[in-house]
């Protein structure tokens, strides 16, 4: 039960795992582009392991889960 548990807490993390991995290797964008992604635009700042950062036209941070961006749609406008 506890190995349930604990393998139903990390579900999240693990999957915005996976999906940083996809994104650095299948490169469907790269810093300095310009993306539209979960509903928020915005210039690819840095692309960590779990998350990517995203800075808004009014340089406002953005941080987009790595496992909803490599399961939804990505415009790149670049």
């Amino acid at each position: 039960a506890m190995g349930l548990a604990v393998g139903l807490s990390l579900q999240g993390s693990l999957s915005n795992f996976a999906g940083g991995m996809l994104i650095i290797v299948f490169k469907p964008f790269k810093v300095g582009d310009v993306i539209e992604a979960q509903g928020t635009i915005g210039t690819v700042h840095e692309i960590q392991i779990f998350v990517t950062k995203l800075i808004n036209g009014n340089n406002q941070t953005i941080f987009v889960p790595n496992g909803s961006l490599s399961n939804g749609t990505i415009i790149n406008y670049s």
